[in-house]
């Protein structure tokens, strides 16, 4: 998936890079694999990256940045404000969540060819779902459009977005759009699941697939850490980050 107006920057907190099918062979994967399975969330907390300032990765170590970041990522995701403190107690930060807006924008899909029904406008969200009920992914937002595969009882799979002033969630295994589901059958993966839930990317067996231009929404919120040293010397740094192709972004 592609935005015309963002770069490829950083994934977010447990919504980094994910792929995943709703198919039933994906459902029996996940619940195979589950147990030894990479975990994507913590594989992105190696790299503070844009989210924490040259001055703050001059003056926290490595473990401190992690959790910094972590509580960032967490206060964009959740746009609540977050409370962080260093393992010994000696660092503090405060993360705030000072604005929220929405911009308009496109992506582009990909769509295997004659799957699916025109895709309408999307709310972006491109984070990882579990269901909560067996549910059948269709080829269009509603009950009308015919099953085109299922998505099991507490399977994961990869919300790209929700279709505006509609109750249906636009499911996707990477940037292929696979099919439409009832948004009242999903439900976001808490984050206390984040190491017991796998998503795996399948095979793609599709014969061919067709790129189309979606129009869509998505949030931006602007953060402000403030941190408190062991010294007691206090800093205060701003960061903006967007909904993006693989989850949040500074921009």
């Amino acid at each position: 998936m592609k935005r015309s107006n963002f770069g490829k920057l950083i994934s977010l907190l447990f919504i980094g890079s994910m792929t995943v099918s709703c198919s039933t062979a994906t459902n029996e994967k996940i619940d195979a694999t589950a147990t030894d399975a990479v975990n994507w969330v913590g594989q992105q907390f190696s790299d503070a990256g844009d989210w924490i300032s040259k001055q703050y990765s001059d003056l926290l170590n490595d473990d401190e940045q992690e959790g910094l970041t972590a509580s960032t990522k967490l206060a964009a995701i959740t746009g609540k404000d977050q409370v962080w403190k260093s393992e010994d107690g000696e660092v503090t930060a405060n993360i705030k969540v000072i604005k929220t807006e929405k911009e308009k924008g496109s992506v582009s899909l990909e769509v295997p060819e004659g799957r699916l029904a025109k895709i309408p406008a999307l709310e972006l969200i491109d984070a990882p779902y579990r269901a909560i009920k067996n549910a059948n992914v269709r080829s269009g937002a509603g009950t009308d459009f015919n099953i085109v595969d299922k998505a099991n009882y507490d399977s994961v799979v990869v919300v790209i977005g929700k279709v505006q002033d509609k109750s249906w969630y636009l499911v996707g295994d990477g940037d292929v759009a696979t099919g439409f589901v009832f948004d009242k059958l999903l439900e976001p993966l808490p984050e206390s699941e984040n190491t017991k839930h796998t998503v795996v990317k399948p095979d793609n067996n599709y014969a061919a697939v067709q790129e189309e231009k979606v129009e869509t929404e998505w949030l931006c919120r602007t953060l402000q850490q403030t941190i408190r040293l062991a010294d007691g010397e206090t800093k205060v740094e701003e960061v903006r980050a967007c909904q993006g192709q693989d989850g949040w972004e500074i921009k």
